[in-house]
């Protein structure tokens, strides 16, 4: 008999069965693969649907109004579903909800088999960046005309369920049979869908495709040794404009500014300049990546790569997936690139077999092996990134994350499909070399550099390099990640488990793991529950209570004593327990660390060095942190030494008034070279202050000033904070208002990631984005998507936190004026950046709306405007008088732009 698949989709009034109804139902009907009829209806749900449901599903309560009631259609549905295998996307809540309005009905419950095309989605498409149905239904190019009508929804659902089906049919034999011994927990009866097409795969057997191999019952891709061959002729740069037009023909822009780029990193890197350092500042837009990637590749070699560290690994998967697939069109010396990133963020193949030994009850440990299992036919970096995972914290991480290439026998079966160990050798035949600046500033902490010695090293986005080498520098002790450790050494296998040193190292664990917390918990006691971190200062470590000062002594003599043990016990497993040596490795690594982070913070004086403790909700999670201060002087760094040459790039490395700000930042005396902008900004933009009164509720003016913003300007608007508490504020009072009205207000911290919301936010017209922190830069917007940014108050670090004030009082002490030498220039390279969202084409038309009156009546308000372009108009006035600046601005760009087309014509 053929198996009917019944894709259903609901659109409800909401989410409680008792009180909300169906107001639209869509079934898509599957046999043999084939989609067999289609059955939708919308339903009068006799109550109002809410403005925000009709916001999302473009369904009006007069669109329902004559539809029939669920009473009317009832028995239908439940005949159309009898004997079927009921499929939707997030099962749980469908099934459930049609369950509860067919009883309410007087019919019988559902009793269906049923599968969630959620769960499949997440095992068989392992790389997908979400999991909702429309972006599915993008990612995989369905056609998806009404998202969120259930007849679309149903529709899409059933492509996405026979697509998900094709692919499991393409899978290894070995694969599915091992997905098949992990699926018992999935929802529903979706373990048995997958059983029964791996039962089909058994009968019907299909060679292995001849890019997989089955090592040790895993399926995975052959891996390709791809050797450098450098050219055997002589690498001549281009130095003239019409030499490099040739080269760039029509397949990419070409700038003036690009060519001073070019010209001037090659100068630089080919020792035609004398100091080892350069920094140049290139605004965005500017073609900046192109600018240094084409000189780069006329001298890069395996033997001397170039390395190039950027600020984080979105950027650093972006120079490999799009930049330097441009730039090798046009070069007439390719470059061979390899992200390297740290040892965690890579699969322990060996590992992760030992996984698939285990029985577990935790479903999303399930969850994730089956999607490891499918990744490992497609993966050829064996980068846990490309999971698109938020975090890599669960259990499962800590257990299949590779330890190291010092872990690996050589007598393992996967010794040679060993991802990390295929990293560095690619890594030796290639000659670029990228990699982040946390990466790079733990260069230093290593025992041995990972990377080569090179006479090339070029960091972009290069002022967040201090950041990072502070972060890098910063330690922390922590009870509950020392807890963590205890208990995966008191869990992990011994030799000699009865050895009477095993029992001590034991007892060191429990003592260890109790002073720890009673340590937290007298600090706990010493500030008030409200503080949130607190600046320990050496006056208050010198005059602890005398029973803090015992557990302190008691916490360093218990580490003392388990590294003693801990030397031994390595010796032991090496000789005795090899396999189990790896895992050992990485506990006792983080002893030592911890060992390390405590010392520091209870036995380390000196003005550059800040104790804060980091309070949060539970005593176990404080953080005891030591902060370097002195911890940006890049030539403290042992990696500094290893590179001839040094270049450093950006948008924002500058302010009028410091131009040496990052140099000075670094330890540096180098000047930075400016280049000349392309842009038309007495054109293409303008600079609107709105200046107000004083008021004793800024929040609640805020909240006045947007809405009338929002209420006049319909297009797509982009507000950036200084502070997460203001923006939630500003988002209760106004998201609900204007979502009624049929406008969304997306905001940070609401709704998802960082990477999703700008997603929605670019998919439409009207869109309103609230964002802080990393939102004042790095957002791509083109310039169709974005032509307002408002700013609501100049972006000055909270003097108030202890943080903050305990890094001026330091600069103090050196005899500097904290609020000109920190505190200014770094908020007005923060506004700068702000500013960067908006211009990044020659074609561009924006306005940047600051709320902040300061910009014109503080003393300091002429050094923001200064750093910004010279030609910028800058205008101010009330929020009406903005609003009908707004007006006129666009109005006149789309006059002209209109009046050009028309002469084109």
């Amino acid at each position: 008999m053929k198996t009917t698949y019944a894709v259903v989709d609901l659109e409800t009034t909401g989410t409680n069965p008792k009180e909300d109804r169906i107001f639209q139902f869509g079934c898509v009907l599957i046999q043999e693969g084939e989609i067999v009829g289609r059955f939708a209806t919308d339903i009068n749900p006799d109550r109002p649907i809410s403005k925000q449901i009709q916001h999302l599903t473009q369904v009006d309560n007069r669109k329902v109004k004559h539809a029939p009631y669920f009473e009317d259609v009832a028995e239908t549905i439940y005949q159309l579903l009898s004997d079927t295998v009921f499929v939707a996307h997030n099962i749980h809540f469908d099934y459930r909800f049609l369950s509860a309005e067919l009883m309410r009905c007087g019919l019988p419950e559902l009793t269906l088999n049923g599968i969630d095309t959620v769960e499949l989605a997440q095992i068989f498409l392992p790389t997908e960046v979400s999991f909702r149905l429309g972006d599915l239904a993008e990612s995989l190019a369905f056609t998806h005309d009404m998202p969120h009508q259930a007849d679309s929804d149903a529709e899409v659902t059933a492509k996405l369920f026979l697509t998900i089906e094709e692919k499991m049919r393409q899978l290894p034999l070995i694969t599915m049979e091992k997905i098949t011994e992990c699926a018992r927990h999935l929802s529903m009866q979706t373990n048995l869908f997958i059983e029964s097409i791996y039962r089909e795969m058994r009968e019907s057997l299909r060679p292995l495709p001849d890019h997989l191999q089955v090592v040790e019952q895993l399926a995975l891709v052959k891996p390709e040794y791809r050797l450098y061959e450098s050219p055997s002729y002589t690498r001549t740069y281009p130095s003239s404009k019409e030499e490099k037009a040739q080269w760039f023909k029509e397949q990419l822009g070409y700038r003036k500014s690009q060519q001073l780029l070019m010209d001037q990193v090659f100068a630089h890197f080919s020792a035609q300049t004398s100091d080892k350092n350069c920094f140049i500042e290139a605004e965005t837009g500017s073609g900046k990546t192109v600018g240094y990637l084409f000189p780069s590749s006329f001298l890069a070699t395996a033997k001397n790569p170039l390395i190039i560290s950027t600020a984080s690994i979105l950027l650093q998967h972006q120079l490999l997936q799009r930049d330097i697939l441009q730039l090798n069109q046009i070069s007439p010396y390719p470059l061979q690139a390899v992200v390297v990133k740290s040892h965690k963020h890579y699969l322990d193949l060996e590992r992760f077999q030992k996984t698939l030994g285990k029985q577990t009850e935790m479903k999303q440990y399930a969850l994730f092996q089956m999607m490891i299992l499918v990744w490992l036919t497609q993966t050829t970096t064996g980068d846990l990134d490309e999971l698109n995972l938020l975090r890599l914290d669960h259990l499962f991480f800590t257990q299949v994350t590779h330890l190291g290439v010092d872990f690996i026998s050589s007598q393992s079966a996967f010794y040679n499909w060993d991802f990390l160990r295929r990293l560095y050798a690619k890594m030796h035949q290639s000659n670029l070399i990228i990699v982040n600046h946390a990466f790079l500033a733990h260069e230093s902490k290593r025992d041995q550099p990972i990377l080569p010695k090179s006479p090339y090293l070029l960091i972009d986005e290069a002022h967040h390099l201090p950041a990072a080498l502070e972060r890098v520098a910063t330690v922390a002790f922590n009870s509950q990640q020392l807890n963590q450790v205890v208990q995966g050494l008191k869990e992990s296998k011994w030799p000699q488990q009865n050895d009477p040193q095993v029992a001590l190292f034991f007892r060191l664990l429990d003592q260890l793991d109790e002073t720890s917390l009673q340590l937290s918990e007298y600090f706990y006691e010493l500030k008030p529950v409200q503080t949130v971190e607190w600046i320990v200062e050496d006056a208050t470590r010198d005059s602890l209570p005398i029973v803090v000062e015992r557990t302190i002594q008691r916490v360093q003599q218990t580490f003392r004593d388990m590294l003693t043990l801990i030397a031994q016990f390595e010796e032991v497993l090496l000789q005795e327990m090899p396999e189990y040596a790896g895992e050992k490795a990485e506990l006792f690594a983080q002893v030592k660390q911890q060992q390390q982070a405590f010392q520091h913070f209870f036995y380390t004086n000196g003005l550059s060095h800040l104790r804060r403790i980091v309070y949060t909700k539970h005593i176990r999670n404080m953080y005891f942190e030591t902060i370097d201060l002195n911890a940006t002087d890049i030539t403290t760094k042992s990696f500094y030494a290893r590179y001839q040459r040094i270049a450093y790039l950006g948008a924002t490395l500058t302010t009028q008034d410091r131009p040496n700000y990052l140099p000075e930042q670094l330890g540096l005396a180098t000047p930075v070279l400016r280049l000349p902008t392309e842009f038309d900004y007495a054109k293409q933009a303008r600079l609107f202050t709105v200046v107000a009164r004083p008021t004793s509720d800024p929040t609640q003016r805020l909240i006045e000033q947007l809405r009338t913003l929002f209420q006049h300007y319909s297009e797509s608007i982009l507000v950036l904070f200084t502070s997460h508490e203001q923006l939630q504020a500003v988002y209760q009072a106004l998201h609900f208002e204007f979502l009624q009205a049929g406008r969304e207000i997306l905001a940070q911290g609401i709704g998802g990631s960082r990477q999703k919301l700008l997603k929605r936010f670019s998919q439409s017209n009207q869109s309103i984005l609230f964002g802080a922190d990393s939102f004042w830069e790095g957002v791509d917007l083109p310039g169709n998507q974005l032509h307002l940014l408002v700013v609501t108050k100049l972006p000055f670090e909270n003097p108030k936190r202890p943080l903050v004030q305990a890094k001026y009082a330091y600069l103090e002490s050196l005899g500097k004026n904290a609020f000109q030498a920190e505190a200014l220039p770094k908020a007005v390279m923060k506004l700068r950046q702000g500013f960067g969202r908006l211009i990044r084409s020659t074609s561009d038309k924006g306005m940047m709306v600051v709320l902040d009156s300061r910009l014109l009546t503080a003393s300091y308000g002429a050094d923001f405007i200064r750093s910004l372009p010279r030609e910028l108009p800058a205008v101010n006035g009330t929020i009406q008088e903005a609003v009908v600046a707004i007006e006129d601005f666009f109005a006149t760009n789309q006059e002209k732009n209109a009046s050009e087309s028309k002469n084109l014509l």
